[in-house]
């Protein structure tokens, strides 16, 4: 299965201390260098733990051309496009990524789509973690904003108490 990422999953998954569950969930996770950039930044939160990931492969991208369109019509940032253009010349099987905007136009080009909270679901529905809502309660208490409503709807459909 060929799966790449954006960053702020990275990011959240990272600050929470729950990016292992990437590795368990599909062995490799590619990356574009904006997003490698991003995510790796000196005093970035869970910088470390990304550049410490020898299951996340960096790879540059064959055609940049279509970035710079994207960019005007879209208004997205260069994470979001790079990876999006990653998933369209590796032929992905997933793209894991949390912006609206960039969801939707994944959805439009045909892309596969997950985000943070379908990864620990998935994660917790194969016993990968234990506890989704101290994962959803970690993700908040580290600053990564999803909205508690969605979260608070995951929990249900587990049977799990709100946060």
């Amino acid at each position: 299965m060929t799966v790449v990422s954006n960053a702020s999953p990275l990011i959240s998954l990272a600050k929470a201390e729950y990016l292992f569950v990437l590795e368990r969930l599909f062995g490799a996770v590619h990356i574009t260098n904006e997003v490698h950039g991003e995510t790796t930044r000196a005093g970035r939160g869970g910088a470390e733990l990304i550049a410490g990931a020898a299951w996340l492969h960096v790879i540059s991208l064959r055609d940049t051309a279509q970035l710079a369109s994207w960019e005007r019509e879209y208004r997205l940032g260069m994470g979001e496009l790079s990876t999006l253009r990653l998933a369209q010349e590796l032929m992905a099987d997933i793209a894991i990524i949390d912006e609206r905007k960039a969801r939707v136009l994944a959805h439009r080009l045909g892309i596969s789509v997950v985000g943070t909270i379908g990864l620990l679901e998935e994660s917790y529905t194969r016993k990968i973690i234990a506890d989704l809502r101290t994962a959803y309660m970690k993700l908040l208490e580290n600053g990564t904003y999803i909205d508690q409503r969605l979260l608070n709807s995951s929990l249900r459909t587990f049977d799990l108490p709100a946060l």
